[in-house]
């Protein structure tokens, strides 16, 4: 073990202490790595480690360091503090109730004691951190009607009136999220969960915009932690089996669903989560008398009539299907995306008159009309009865439509590029450093799209000594800060 004098470990901890606040968080942990080494009861330096393990997205690390903190500093709040945020975003209910028994004879103030005991309590009701009923009411107001620039505006607001609060940050990473910008919106749900890790309506939405990612492992082990905290919440288990759903596990689906179900007998979206996880799993009938029953008594529509359109697709009664899905979009015209589903699931033949009817009510939406998608299903019904100009007409007002959607600045784009270059070449990923957990060398695969970086990564694990993990959809919100600090 390596020994500092008093002068030497005061440098090393100012050197370490400059590193974090200067955002240069590599240096920092390893500063404050070779302090804990040379002196391992030394509680600041593993309360500085931990803060840092945090902020690097590893709660494990940070309680392992903060359990220790404890034990040498047993006096100190802030300790406490952090622990139970780390214990949080862990989402270990085990360690959460050692914690918790730990705390009931923990030597600090009782004022502090039950501000950690009411945080962590089961089935805690939301906290608005001085915010007033009315501002909440409007922000989330803002939020359910889709209006990103005023739910932008007003989270904007209560987040420099009361910063730090948990629900208000979540907001304004919705607000970012309706406005298109998912980078950071995930980095403020991440500093929410960071804020308050026992918010259980901070982990469903973030829950919610990690499966709009596809990120559905993420998704399910904060709905896992949500449950946890709110068992009795039967929105949060059918939102935690339709996560499931996506990931084909399906009995576990079932079951989560059947949970939903028998705390919200009458809730359309249960019994809707719970009919879908039967389908999946293979159960025909009862998924079909659960949607039957639902359309029947126009609940969940027009999302039931999609659901069960995908369910008789699966099971090639597409006639059934094609009718759910233009059901479905009387009731709501907005749903264009639902002719390419409805497309995708359909072999047309040249003379079908569900053609005329799709080109006839796709001309009478302005918003079918304006739609790429809607483009892309006309290419492909055109491409089954080889009229090949058609398709290519439909392709290039496809190809238009997203290229207005999404303007392309080429200087931009460079200097972008010509950024990640440097931080690409100039960053010592083994110096980022593999932890305890995880002693092996990374090997990242990046590259544009379609430009072989899938084939590359099949190829490497296919070697006995690696493992591939496919696509890391997380990578660009991990990388993003990095990024953002010139690392």
């Amino acid at each position: 073990m390596t020994s500092m004098n008093k002068q030497a470990l005061d440098q090393a901890f100012a050197r370490a202490a400059a590193a974090h606040k200067a955002g240069k968080l590599a240096e920092a942990k390893a500063g404050f790595e070779r302090i804990v080494k040379a002196v391992p009861n030394m509680a600041q330096a593993r309360f500085q480690l931990a803060r840092i393990l945090l902020d690097a997205n590893d709660p494990q690390g940070a309680a392992k360091h903060l359990s220790a903190a404890r034990k040498s500093a047993p006096k100190q709040p802030p300790v406490w503090q952090l622990s139970a945020i780390a214990l949080g975003v862990l989402g270990d209910a085990v360690k959460i109730e050692r914690f918790k028994s730990e705390l009931k004879t923990a030597p600090i103030p009782a004022t502090v004691k039950a501000e950690l005991t009411a945080k962590m309590a089961i089935n805690r009701p939301p906290e608005f951190g001085g915010a007033s009923k009315a501002d909440m009411d409007a922000l989330i107001r803002a939020l359910v009607n889709r209006d990103g620039d005023m739910a932008l505006t007003l989270a904007t607001a209560l987040d420099r009136k009361h910063p730090g609060t948990a629900l208000i940050i979540n907001g304004l990473a919705s607000a970012h999220d309706l406005l298109g910008d998912t980078v950071s919106a995930d980095l403020l749900f991440r500093r929410a969960i960071l804020r308050d890790p026992f918010a259980v309506s901070v982990r469903a939405n973030y829950a919610r915009f990690l499966n709009e990612q596809k990120q559905y492992l993420p998704a399910e082990q904060h709905l896992r932690r949500a449950t946890q905290l709110q068992p009795e919440n039967g929105k949060l288990f059918a939102l935690l089996a339709d996560t499931l759903c996506e990931t084909s596990k399906t009995q576990q689906a079932e079951d989560a669903a059947h949970k939903a179900v028998k705390l919200l007998p009458q809730d359309a979206y249960c019994q809707m989560i719970l009919a879908r996880a039967c389908s999946l799993n293979g159960k025909t009938k009862e998924a079909e008398a659960l949607f039957d029953d639902l359309i029947a008594h126009d609940r969940g529509l027009p999302q039931a009539l999609v659901l069960r359109a995908g369910h008789y697709q699966q099971v090639g009664a597409f006639a059934a299907s094609v009718a759910d899905f233009l059901r479905a979009i009387d009731i709501d015209p907005t749903l264009t995306d639902l002719y390419y589903q409805l497309v995708m699931g359909t072999k047309f033949t040249a003379g079908d008159p569900l053609i005329t009817e799709i080109e006839d009510r796709i001309a009478r939406s302005p918003a079918a009309a304006q739609d790429p998608g809607t483009s892309y299903a006309m290419a492909k019904i055109h491409e089954d009865t080889k009229q090949y100009d058609k398709v290519f007409t439909y392709l290039r007002s496809a190809n238009d439509a997203l290229a207005a959607q999404t303007p392309w600045n080429h200087d931009e784009y460079n200097r972008l590029e010509d950024h990640i270059k440097t931080i690409a070449t100039s960053t010592d990923l083994r110096a980022l450093g593999t932890t305890n957990r995880n002693p092996v060398d990374p090997i990242f695969v990046t590259g544009l799209p379609r430009s072989g970086t899938t084939l590359t990564e099949q190829i490497i694990g296919a070697h006995s000594t690696t493992t591939g993990v496919g696509e890391a959809f997380w990578s660009r919100a991990a990388l993003h800060p990095l990024i953002a600090n010139g690392e």
